[in-house]
């Protein structure tokens, strides 16, 4: 079995770098018996997935936070434009 037919459903990422980097993440990954790439990729890996985990929290102020709290409790009045549009969704869907 050829190398393209094994490997069809990796893609393959190239990194240039100084020396000195590379030594560096080479030390590490041998600090964990691991190997450069598998090190590498599970580093990225897991930087990327906190990157994305905090993008998705939203933080708010402690004054923001109680507004938010308090509308949950009780909320507003639906105003007459939205009940207008409550009503109209209410025919159109049955």
């Amino acid at each position: 079995m050829s190398r393209s037919a094994t490997h069809r459903n990796e893609d393959r990422i190239d990194i240039r770098t100084r020396p000195e980097v590379k030594k560096t993440l080479q030390k590490a990954a041998d600090l964990l018996g691991s190997d450069l790439s598998k090190f590498i990729l599970a580093s990225s890996v897991e930087r990327a997935r906190k990157i994305l985990a905090e993008q998705e929290i939203i933080r708010l102020s402690n004054r923001d936070r109680d507004l938010f709290l308090k509308t949950l409790e009780a909320p507003p009045a639906p105003s007459p434009a939205l009940q207008k549009t409550f009503e109209r969704y209410k025919k159109t869907i049955g």
